[in-house]
């Protein structure tokens, strides 16, 4: 059972529903407004001072195995920062894979060290499986760390860092700006070469400086 502020929370829950099996990454874009949100575990969220947060279960071809969270709390999630596919880029990329490797790992550990289960992690599955090739040394590394049972904040600490790669779509500017235009693109859904052409400019034609300079902030660099 999942935890937050070092609590148990109800998996029944509407809100835990939606991040457990969601097929995409769950939006709460105010949390004091979302009829999804029991009060119980929005007190313990207002707690964390979380306004907003996007969730999503990390998932592998067997089923599901935990989440991840981002939470914003000094202002509401900037939607125009294309974050929201950024966020499911990198758990769907990054993530999910290194999750999927950790998973093997500690089912050929004879001891049994690292194994465990979460709910539902039987009742959602992606098709083809992660190998060991697909990830680079410094992912391996962190899946054995994974599979031993580490939580996130006992795996940077030995690493001395975050253990995102050093190339994330979180630390490049440009690719906030790609996951918008994906994102409008698969709204947009056009299926010949000259609409997609089209929608493609129209989106490019929307972006002003102001939101490039938002993209770069948000990677947590300063425009000069």
């Amino acid at each position: 059972m999942p935890s937050f502020g070092g609590k148990a929370v109800d998996n029944r829950d509407a809100a835990m529903q939606a991040m457990w099996l969601d097929p995409r990454p769950a939006i709460f874009a105010d949390i004091k407004q979302d009829n999804r949100i029991t009060m119980r575990l929005g007190q313990r969220l207002s707690g964390a001072r979380t306004k907003s947060r996007f969730a999503w279960a990390l998932r592998t071809g067997r089923g599901s195995y935990g989440l991840i969270c981002a939470d914003w709390t000094e202002h509401f999630a900037p939607w125009e920062s294309g974050l929201y596919d950024c966020f499911e880029q990198t758990v769907t990329d990054v993530l999910n894979p290194i999750i999927a490797v950790a998973k093997g790992i500690a089912d050929q550990d004879p001891n049994g060290k690292g194994r465990g289960s979460y709910p539902y992690a039987s009742s959602v599955g992606l098709s083809g499986t992660a190998s060991m090739a697909a990830l680079t040394g410094s992912e391996i590394e962190v899946a054995r760390l994974v599979a031993k049972g580490l939580s996130y904040k006992e795996i940077a600490r030995i690493r001395g860092r975050s253990f995102l790669p050093p190339y994330s779509p979180d630390l490049n500017p440009i690719e906030k700006l790609f996951a918008k235009l994906k994102h409008c693109m698969r709204r947009a859904a056009k299926r010949s070469i000259q609409a997609v052409h089209d929608a493609i400019a129209h989106t490019l034609d929307d972006v002003t400086p102001n939101e490039c300079n938002n993209y770069i902030e948000s990677a947590g660099y300063k425009s000069t």
